[in-house]
């Protein structure tokens, strides 16, 4: 079992170990330093990268300028370097004012870089000092555009707070008109995060699947409405693509409010639809895949379930979070047992929200080329015995079968013991 597999759902401290090192590469307790701080930031960078290097001269200045005018609440750096010659890590520590994760501490580095999906060089993530927590994914950016820090540590704003101030409108008769925060209060509401079709085809694609969307569900009386959050480059683009709507979108000019609600809801490409509940709280961070699948929005709006029959929809989880997959022999009644069979422990994780950390799946046995069949040839799962249940996690890619007949006891029984074997007592 891998050391990636094993943490996969730990703390970043966890991961990080007991110990972590100085520009002398001196071992330094890892308590020791992150107790002095009530933030910390995770510098993924390497020696030999120009972009690095001058990255690295922009957050050594602000951490000093920072901590001087903060004394009371520091934050500390954790550096977590691609490189594999200790002595260039030690000469690139001797320029910069914080610690580091040991150069051959390879399986480390590479967990948590899957852990926060770091894919390129400089990134910096900053997580709580006591918890371990995520506070700031994209902390690299900030630096440059707060370089005071005036909103240090940049923690996301909530959703209801940013739209409780936003400038959102609707055309009426060809005027711009001021919607009130009560027009969108208690009911549930759909940003949809969209651009321009001359900059995001997919858009083009994705909008008319939206305007069917709104008027089917005005028509059904649903308590509801629509936002259009644009990401388009110039206003002009952005007036053509409202042009053709009927519902609230945020003024262009509130650039603020865009880009908090990006920032707060992690939207990084377009088009996206979130649902939210009548608390302004996610329900959906999938709603376009949901609409493709259900374009009559029979299921609307698409509320979570404990276990889920698998469908390409799921693929986001698929490649991201472990999951349990149930294999049958496609029937209608094993299909049923199987959806039985796993909701009881299913619901147990269901319960954590947005801290789920194992998802539930079932499926028939199909043919070649499907997505059952994908998932079970990578991870190298025999599908002759059917039933089956295994666990997989893609991080680390590996999977653990249930060697057993498959009841919803040994599948309780499995999950159980999977958790002791990732998570065993401190």
């Amino acid at each position: 079992m891998s050391l990636s597999f094993t943490y996969a759902n730990r703390t970043v401290f966890d991961i990080l170990g007991d110990s972590i090192i100085d520009a002398r590469g001196r071992n330094v307790p890892l308590k020791t330093v992150i107790h002095a701080f009530k933030v910390v930031g995770l510098y993924f960078s390497t020696t030999g990268s120009e972009s690095c290097r001058l990255y690295t001269s922009k957050l050594v200045e602000f951490y000093r300028t920072y901590n001087k005018n903060n004394l009371k609440n520091p934050f500390g750096v954790i550096l977590l370097a691609a490189d594999r010659n200790s002595g260039n890590l030690r000469d690139c520590l001797g320029l910069m004012p914080w610690l580091a994760l040991h150069p051959m501490e390879k399986e480390r580095q590479r967990a948590i870089q899957e852990k926060f999906s770091v894919t390129k060089v400089p990134s910096l993530v900053l997580v709580d000092g006591i918890t371990g927590e995520t506070i700031c994914e994209d902390a690299k950016d900030k630096i440059i555009d707060d370089p005071n820090g005036n909103e240090f540590p940049w923690k996301p704003k909530r959703v209801k707070t940013i739209l409780e101030t936003a400038k959102i409108c609707q055309t009426f008769k060809c005027d711009e008109v001021a919607v009130p925060f009560s027009a969108i209060t208690g009911k549930i509401v759909c940003l949809f995060f969209s651009a321009h079709f001359y900059k995001c085809p997919p858009s083009h694609e994705f909008t008319p699947l939206v305007h069917t969307m709104y008027s089917d569900l005005k028509l059904r009386g649903e308590n509801f409405e629509l936002i259009f959050v644009s990401t388009d480059d110039d206003q002009c683009q952005f007036e053509e693509y409202i042009s053709g709507m009927t519902w609230f979108y945020i003024k262009y000019a509130d650039i603020e409010s865009r880009m908090n609600l990006k920032a707060s809801l992690a939207i990084t490409e377009c088009p996206r639809l979130i649902v939210l509940n009548e608390k302004f709280d996610v329900i959906t961070s999938e709603g376009g895949l949901h609409l493709r699948e259900d374009p009559t929005c029979k299921d609307f709006p698409w509320p979570p379930k404990p276990v889920h029959e698998l469908t390409s929809k799921h693929l986001s989880k698929l490649t991201k979070k472990r999951f349990l997959l149930y294999v049958t022999d496609g029937s209608s009644a094993q299909l049923k047992e199987a959806e039985t069979s796993l909701y009881g422990v299913a619901l147990k994780y269901h319960e954590k929200g947005e801290k789920q950390d194992l998802f539930f799946f079932y499926s028939g046995k199909v043919e070649n080329g499907s997505l059952v069949r994908v998932i079970c040839d990578q991870f190298h799962i025999d599908m002759n015995a059917i039933p089956l249940v295994a666990i997989i996690d893609p991080q680390s890619k590996q999977a653990s079968v249930l060697n057993d007949k498959v009841t919803k006891y040994t599948i309780r029984d499995f999950v159980e013991k999977h958790e002791r074997q990732m998570f065993p007592p401190k």
